[in-house]
């Protein structure tokens, strides 16, 4: 009798485990979408962010930065140098 009440008390334990893993799998993979989610929504705001600075950067009104137009950027500009860390560009790569 003992025997067969160990048994049952066991696999109970074993079903509620089997949920709390279950669960727990599920919030993780929850909370990875709402990374995910939300990496993407900073991504968005940031080139919003990048064409407004790309436009006042530009200094000889052309429309389209040049090299030096850039680099002066990654040199002078907090808000370019912000920009472009949270994009993970570095000045070596423009």
């Amino acid at each position: 009798m003992n025997l067969i009440m160990m048994t049952v008390s066991l696999g109970v334990m074993n079903l509620i485990l089997a949920v709390i893993v279950e669960k727990a799998a599920e919030a993780r993979e929850n909370d990875q979408e709402r990374k995910l989610k939300q990496a993407d929504q900073q991504r968005q705001k940031d080139m919003v962010e990048l064409a407004v600075l790309c436009d006042r950067m530009d200094n000889d009104g052309s429309g389209a930065l040049s090299l030096q137009e850039m680099l002066d950027g990654f040199d002078y500009d907090l808000d370019f140098q912000k920009v472009m860390a949270r994009m993970d560009i570095e000045r070596s790569e423009v």
